[in-house]
């Protein structure tokens, strides 16, 4: 695959909420100093997430949430087109993806621009490629909505009960009757 640009990130202005404001706090600092392609809502808007993905090495995947067992498509996404993502949220994000899959960023490092600015530089992409593939298999068949239903339905189903005997009570009625 081959992959001729650089950095992009997929996000929106939104800023109703603290994680929204501290990601766009984020975004204007990145755009003072990177040179990356921008899209999604209030800015360059796309008709599907692949293009502007899929030709790119890396991608930023900010989280408006940072817990431990939270992620979004915003990373998934970056994997299924084989992007390495640039990643701020889930602290335990190695949890379920390789390590090498992804960079960790934290926003709060007074050097985060220039790390990104050395990985965008770098052959890191292409040498952590076995990785990134992993990264989206585990997307594909382990974590996406579907794949984790159809895991849940087939651990659910089928499995035999003990034999119980169940003893049911008879009604007292008098059939000859008619009370």
């Amino acid at each position: 695959m081959d992959k001729p640009l650089r950095l992009s990130w997929i996000t929106s202005n939104i800023a109703l909420l603290k994680g929204h404001r501290y990601r766009l706090a984020f975004l204007e600092r990145l755009r003072k100093e990177l040179d990356f392609d921008l899209f999604g809502r209030g800015f360059r808007l796309i008709g599907d997430k692949w293009n502007a993905l899929a030709p790119y090495r890396y991608s930023i995947a900010f989280e408006n949430t940072r817990a431990d067992y939270y992620f979004t498509e915003k990373l998934m996404d970056c994997f299924v087109a084989e992007t390495m993502p640039i990643y701020y949220g889930s602290p335990a994000i190695t949890r379920f993806f390789p390590s090498d899959s992804m960079v960790l960023i934290d926003p709060e490092d007074k050097h985060v621009i220039q790390k990104i600015q050395e990985i965008i530089n770098s052959d890191l992409w292409k040498e952590r490629r076995g990785a990134i593939r992993e990264a989206k298999r585990l997307v594909l068949e382990k974590y996406n909505t579907f794949a984790y239903l159809a895991g849940f339905i087939e651990s659910v189903q089928d499995k035999p009960l003990p034999p119980e005997i169940i003893h049911i009570e008879s009604p007292e009625v008098d059939f000859a009757t008619d009370e």
